[in-house]
């Protein structure tokens, strides 16, 4: 079975449709959101599902977001909140290694669990970081 297909059966499993896009990345559609599945064939079992552009920044919030993005970073382990490099959005990103099909489907569906809450996470400590000022 291909890393691919061992994806797209774990995805369903989860109750999920594995999709792929014009440029041939992996996603699917939760809750309403694309989370991209980020893996390549050198490093057979590492995975990287990706929110992206989960929150759109105004220029003078980027200060507070870098921090609260490292704070978040920080705190929940699985999950990296990072500012784009144009600086206008935030994006989240679950990166994990698994050993077999079993732990591919908790790691997945956990990485999916952390990403439903990352933009409540960000948006709450965005505000108390902008209210401690």
């Amino acid at each position: 079975m291909t890393k691919k297909d061992l994806i797209a059966k774990v995805v369903e499993e989860l109750g999920y449709k594995l999709d792929v896009d014009s440029e041939g990345r992996l996603f699917i559609c939760f809750q309403m959101k694309e989370i991209y599945i980020i893996g390549d064939d050198e490093d057979d079992q590492y995975l990287v599902l990706l929110l992206p552009q989960f929150y759109d920044l105004d220029e003078n919030e980027v200060p507070v977001a870098l921090t609260a993005c490292n704070k978040i970073t920080r705190e929940v382990k699985m999950v990296k909140t990072y500012i784009d490099k144009n600086f206008k959005s935030v994006s989240a990103s679950c990166e994990f290694f698994y050993t077999d099909e079993p732990s591919l489907k908790l790691l997945m569906e956990n990485a999916l669990f952390f990403l439903s809450i990352v933009s409540s996470v960000f948006r709450r400590t965005l505000k108390e970081l902008s209210e401690n000022e």
